[in-house]
């Protein structure tokens, strides 16, 4: 844990903006996707409040804002996170096939978005550490 607080505020932002660079090459590159814009939005939508954890914890990490992004944020995430694969394992359950193909056809989309919302959860993580300090 002391490695996500420590770590640079560069660093984070630089995983952050090349993962929403690469959520939305992929997600312009998406073949017959039916729920590709409402996970492309849930995906920038997690970064946002990400970045805003980022910039509130750089200027002061005990602060209200960087608190609330942290503790309320990271359980947000956690939350969006399970839902997300409770909800795949349940598809892969009913209609493996057909998941598989769209799996295989868009594998860069879901990629980034699983490692999106990995480094959303650490980046609010980080927050939430920073703050009990």
């Amino acid at each position: 844990m002391i490695y996500i607080a420590v770590a640079p505020v560069p660093l984070w932002l630089f995983l952050l903006l090349g993962l929403v660079a690469w959520h939305t090459l992929a997600f312009l590159h998406r073949s017959n996707l039916p729920m590709a814009a409402p996970l492309f939005l849930l995906g920038l939508g997690q970064a946002g409040v990400a970045g805003a954890g980022l910039y509130f914890t750089a200027e002061r990490s005990i602060s209200a804002e960087a608190c609330l992004t942290g503790i309320i944020g990271f359980q947000a995430g956690m939350i969006i996170g399970l839902a997300m694969l409770g909800t795949f394992f349940a598809l892969l359950i009913g209609v493996r096939e057909r998941l598989l193909a769209v799996l295989a056809a868009n594998k860069g989309f879901f990629a980034a978005q699983m490692l999106l919302q990995v480094v959303v959860i650490l980046i609010l993580r980080r927050s939430a550490l920073l703050c009990t300090v």
